[in-house]
């Protein structure tokens, strides 16, 4: 591994050493790894071992980060290294990575380091990872690790730091206002405001005056100046939510106001120069109702330029234990809310009609029930029962696991996980260890866990 690599620098080619990149890695405080074609690891940092090990050097990257043996596309994610050899350019992706202190949410920029043939046979792997800033509502942040999830969280990552509009789909309670202030915080408009805008809760004969303002007098009741709400969103975001609910007769005014740049107040006369990103969301189906001529396909095409799906809840079950901590987190600060292995059990095994929404809502009404900090399986199929339309699941008890992990041998530890559905924190709990322990343990066995 100490061989020679002629790679081209910017001015003229250069013969350069594997100690020499080490040397350039070690300068970076980001974990830093080289690799190859066929995704063995010729070199890494000091970081990046702190991360994921320091016996990786001839592994294949997929294995030491993921726990696979096979590349990530061959797996259903997109793989850096396969779009960087076809663009020849830097690629990055968001992935789902397992380290050391656990699972965490990176971004991964893969850098071609060309030779002296013009052909890139070394690829430098940069990783950040990724902090979800908290959002305005109610404090809270994106959470869960599932593979929908991650899908989406890319996206966020990819246009947030453009101006691109972007256009929310998903059905109602899946959070597209949250995910829409993330955008917001990860924008260079971040320090500036976020105005949402509610467009099925504003009369249509309010909706002009709502989003563009008006001037005293301008019709009877307007006894002064008001500004609208594209004027507060000035160098923000406007979010205009169940944008499908926009009266007809606005959607020319929003078009107009998208490709100008600029507005009247109703009454006006003064030009406003506007200057706010857009963000939009709807759980409607904006193609049907375009050929029922209910929405404007002109507006479509420019408030849709980067469409993000937002997953229901039953696409994401695993991502349950995660969620509802969080929510309870949020509602009862200070407090220490848990669920018990029973409770997780019979929320994953519920299809949530009303997805996050629905959650919080059966979460809250779980704890009234409760007598201690904890939420009991009895007290979360109680709250099941009371809720409004839902059939309760057929739950399939999952007995905790008698034995513990210090008495089950690797191969029965190895065939617990291979049975296990659901993330594995709920197989820790069960075996009353730590998840950081479990990993550890399936470190050991040489078979480091997949999710």
């Amino acid at each position: 591994m100490n061989g020679i690599i002629l790679v081209m620098t910017a001015s003229t080619n250069a013969i350069i050493t594997l100690n020499e990149i080490r040397q350039t890695l070690a300068k970076s405080d980001v974990p830093q790894i080289a690799i190859d074609t066929q995704y063995r690891i010729v070199a890494s940092n000091p970081a990046y071992e702190a991360k994921y090990g320091a016996d990786i050097i001839g592994r294949q990257c997929h294995a030491v980060s993921h726990g696979i043996d096979r590349p990530c596309d061959e797996m259903g994610e997109d793989c850096p290294l396969r779009e960087a050899r076809v663009s020849g350019m830097p690629e990055r992706v968001i992935h789902l990575h397992h380290t050391r202190t656990g699972q965490e949410h990176v971004d991964v920029l893969l850098t071609p380091q060309k030779l002296s043939s013009g052909e890139a046979t070394l690829y430098i792997e940069t990783l950040t990872t990724l902090e979800t800033p908290k959002t305005g509502v109610e404090g809270g942040s994106l959470a869960g690790k599932s593979p929908a999830f991650t899908k989406m969280l890319s996206d966020i990552h990819k246009v947030s730091a453009h101006e691109t509009a972007v256009l929310l789909l998903g059905a109602t309670g899946t959070g597209k206002e949250m995910v829409a202030q993330q955008i917001h915080q990860l924008s260079g408009r971040s320090s500036g405001p976020f105005v949402p805008v509610d467009c099925s809760g504003i009369p249509d004969a309010l909706f002009e005056s709502e989003l563009f303002g008006h001037e005293k007098g301008a019709f009877t009741g307007a006894h002064y100046r008001k500004a609208g709400l594209v004027e507060s969103a000035k160098g923000g975001t406007l979010f205009l939510d169940e944008i499908g609910d926009m009266p007809i007769s606005q959607q020319v005014k929003l078009l107009r106001l998208i490709e100008t740049n600029a507005f009247r107040r109703v009454g006006g006369l003064d030009i406003i120069r506007s200057d706010f990103r857009l963000v939009c969301a709807t759980h409607q189906d904006l193609a049907s109702m375009i050929a029922q001529g209910k929405f404007r396909q002109d507006l479509y095409y420019r408030i849709s330029v980067f469409p993000i799906t937002l997953p229901n809840l039953h696409e994401r079950l695993t991502d349950i234990p995660e969620i509802a901590n969080a929510l309870l987190k949020r509602m009862y600060p200070g407090k220490r809310v848990r669920i018990d292995v029973q409770g997780l059990q019979i929320l994953q095994q519920y299809q949530f009609p009303g997805n996050i929404r629905e959650l919080r809502n059966i979460l809250e009404r779980a704890y009234l029930f409760s007598t201690t900090g904890t939420i009991s399986f009895a007290s979360i199929e109680r709250a099941l029962r009371a809720s409004i339309g839902s059939a309760l699941p057929k739950i399939q008890h999952t007995h905790s696991i008698k034995r513990s992990a210090k008495k089950l041998s690797p191969p029965e530890l190895a065939q617990l996980v291979t049975q296990h559905e659901g993330p594995l924190r709920l197989l820790a709990d069960q075996l009353g260890i730590s998840e950081r322990t479990l990993y550890r343990k399936l470190a050991q066995l040489n078979s480091p866990p997949s999710r």
